[in-house]
């Protein structure tokens, strides 16, 4: 996201070709500055960093409905998406809507 797609606010709107050897796409050293790579590097870490946060957030939020839901499959090993819906709400958090393929 950083290096290729220049989704960062720190690195700009830029594109940085990178191999997952750490090369360019030539197979030359990278063109670009340590600087620049420490920069990369913080990006990529600060979204790591607010993914877990906020996979944390949800897994802690949602807790109780998990929590049926891993009873319910231990006991039946397979459950619909009703049954799935049916628990959440139970567990007192809306419903989880189905996806219908316009909405995709």
């Amino acid at each position: 996201m950083v290096c290729e797609f220049g989704l960062s606010d720190k690195v700009g709107p830029v594109s940085y070709n990178i191999s997952p050897a750490g090369h360019s796409a030539t197979g030359s050293a990278r063109g670009y500055s340590e600087h620049t790579q420490w920069l990369v590097d913080q990006e990529v870490a600060a979204l790591l960093a607010r993914a877990e946060a906020h996979a944390r957030h949800l897994l802690t939020r949602h807790r109780q409905a998990l929590t049926q839901l891993t009873a319910a499959l231990l006991a039946q090993e397979t459950i619909t998406g009703d049954e799935v819906r049916a628990l959440a709400a139970a567990a007192g958090r809306p419903a989880l809507q189905p996806s219908s393929p316009a909405a995709g």
